[in-house]
Parts: C-alpha cells; sequence; structure tokens
C-alpha cells in the first residue's frame, strides 16, 4: 500500500498544474511573447531592454537589435530601454505592450536616430589688426583693407 501511495503522489507531480471550469474543463493558462527591435539606421546590440508587469525581467539587445520576452501570462507589461550608446537619441524609452487570450503576442519597436555632430573651425584674433598686420591695439593706423563700405581711417581696436 505504501508503495502505491508513493507511485500516485509521483504520478501528482508529473501532470502540469492547471485549472478546471465550473463544468469540469481543463483550462490551460494562455503565455504569450513581447519581442522587438531597437534600432536606429540599423539593429543597435548591446541595449538593456527591461520587462515590468505580471513577470519582470531584463534581457540585452542582439546583434540585430532583436529581443524577445516568452511565456508570458497575460496582463499589462512596460518595456524599457536603457544603456543606449552615445550618439543615438530615442523619442520615447518605453511602450505598454498587453498580453490577452486573443492578442498573445505582443511587439515592442524602439526607432531611433543617429545625432549628428560637426566641428567648427574657426580662427579667433586677439588683438588689434589693421590691413592684416597686427598693430597694438589703441595705436593710430590708416588701413587700405575693405571695412564695410571704404578704407578705415582711426584708431585701431574701436
Amino acid at each position: 500500500m505504501k508503495r502505491i501511495t508513493q507511485l500516485m503522489m509521483a504520478a501528482l507531480l508529473l501532470v502540469p498544474l492547471a485549472a478546471c471550469d465550473e463544468e469540469g474543463n481543463l483550462i490551460i493558462p494562455v503565455t504569450g511573447t513581447i519581442s522587438g527591435t531597437v534600432s536606429a539606421g540599423g539593429g543597435v546590440s548591446g541595449v538593456t531592454v527591461t520587462l515590468t508587469g505580471p513577470t519582470s525581467t531584463s534581457t540585452t539587445t542582439a546583434a540585430a537589435g532583436t529581443f524577445s520576452f516568452g511565456s508570458l501570462p497575460t496582463g499589462s507589461y512596460v518595456v524599457s530601454i536603457s544603456d543606449i550608446p552615445a550618439g543615438l537619441a530615442f523619442s520615447t524609452s518605453s511602450r505598454a505592450v498587453t498580453i490577452t487570450d486573443g492578442n498573445p503576442n505582443g511587439t515592442a519597436d524602439f526607432n531611433g536616430s543617429v545625432i549628428s555632430s560637426g566641428v567648427i573651425v574657426a580662427t579667433v584674433r586677439a588683438g588689434c589688426w589693421c590691413d592684416g598686420y597686427p598693430v597694438r591695439c589703441f595705436q593710430r593706423c590708416w588701413c587700405h583693407g575693405r571695412f564695410g563700405a571704404g578704407a578705415f581711417r582711426g584708431t585701431a581696436g574701436r
């Protein structure tokens, strides 16, 4: 008898946990998936993607910028991105996704852009100049170069 009890207990452990409705029909819980891509002119790898909701976890985007969370119970989730590489900008860093019985697969794509950067090159001349030559400030000079509509005559540096 003890052996039969042990076998029955082992069998019960092997049966997946499920629920039944009022009529005794087995109800298997719906699980879903949330997946997406982080891109900015192409997939962005190494971005941390965090899922919060009935299940909370995080992952890192693959080489193509893709990510996926599986075996999720129904419910409302928020997908957030962080650790975004320098030089990229995203209009939003989080998206709401709902997993339902009728829609078990959700998508959360993040489309960013590359921030343009440039270099300004300028020559800054300290001191006073007359016809392209340095002069002591407030020294009187006659300049033949064009300054506006004609030649300059007066004191340099004013």
